[in-house]
């Protein structure tokens, strides 16, 4: 665990401070980076880079707006929740960004994916590293998604508002699951399509989308278990009607998404399918499945506008 820095007060969406006893910890954290006497006795401003959606999410919903993310228009289309600023540089491809004008930015801290990276040691000679982690071990993915935002917000000395935005989150969840616990029916399927019109990723049991359905007392229609530790399958279209009641609530990615409309739009297995032959095919805006813990609020409140008009039942 990384120790929180010190910092003076400043108003939401000021850049944070790292004292001298931060930095260094975050250098012993595994960060090759020397430490600058020059910041010795006075905080800095932080400049933050996120190569990590989820970090980057992090940051915002901390009030801490960083100097750079990975793929920006792709972060904006799934983060309507977090809005990024159009201050916030992009730094190319999340897989391949642009690590010479990262460099050139002089970040003070990188927030990386825990994700193994062939860049790692490229980017631990740009700047140390925080790496989100959102499965921590024995840890359900909307306590490692709360985690993962309290130790953001202990590096940037934002604490209070962590609580804040649990809280807060919290009492979303409460909300939905009392307004849903008379409810009964078969329950929502959360999925992808992908573009070939032969397959869909579904997100269930084991992941942030599972457990935020659980959470708020909306029944997962998808009993399968899952292939993936982050809760996901992708399986072929036919295996929906193992779940014939079941709404298939689709995350509209946009062009893919249309691309694979377009391509089921042909497939008469996907017409002969029960839930869509009675219509029960609903698209939820943009979302990213792998975000953290603002992102499961986001959900929450998605699905319920999906139960609560009556497009779905939980049980």
């Amino acid at each position: 665990m990384i120790d929180g820095p010190r910092r003076r007060a400043g108003a939401v969406g000021e850049s944070p401070t790292l004292t001298r006893r931060a930095f260094a910890a975050l250098t012993l954290a595994g960060a090759a980076f020397p430490l600058n006497a020059s910041w010795a006795d006075e905080p800095r401003r932080l400049r933050i880079a996120a190569l990590d959606w989820a970090g980057a999410e992090a940051l915002l919903a901390l009030g801490v707006i960083p100097i750079a993310i990975a793929d920006s228009a792709g972060y904006r289309r799934q983060f309507a929740h977090a809005a990024l600023p159009d201050s916030v540089l992009d730094l190319g491809g999340r897989w391949q960004p642009n690590f010479e004008l990262l460099a050139s930015l002089k970040p003070d801290l990188l927030i990386v994916s825990t994700e193994k990276s062939p860049d790692e040691e490229v980017q631990r000679r740009i700047a140390p590293r925080l790496a989100m982690s959102l499965h921590g071990a024995g840890l359900s993915p909307l306590a490692a998604a709360a985690a993962a935002l309290r130790r953001v917000a202990s590096v940037v000395g934002r604490a209070a508002a962590a609580e804040a935005v649990v809280a807060a989150g919290d009492a979303v969840f409460d909300r939905a699951a009392q307004s849903h616990a008379v409810a009964t029916g078969p329950g929502l399927i959360v999925a992808v399509l992908e573009p070939d019109g032969l397959h869909i990723t579904v997100h269930a049991k084991g992941g942030l989308i599972g457990e935020t359905m659980e959470r708020c007392g909306v029944r997962d229609g998808w009993t399968r278990p899952t292939a993936s530790i982050w809760g996901f399958s992708r399986i072929g279209i036919e295996r929906l009607a193992d779940a014939p009641e079941a709404r298939i609530v689709v995350i509209d990615q946009g062009q893919r998404t249309a691309r694979a409309l377009r391509s089921l739009a042909g497939s008469t297995l996907w017409r002969s399918l029960p839930q869509v032959k009675a219509g029960r095919v609903t698209r939820m805006p943009d979302l990213f499945p792998f975000g953290g813990f603002p992102t499961a609020v986001r959900l929450a409140r998605e699905l319920h506008d999906i139960v609560a008009h009556g497009a779905a039942r939980a049980g």
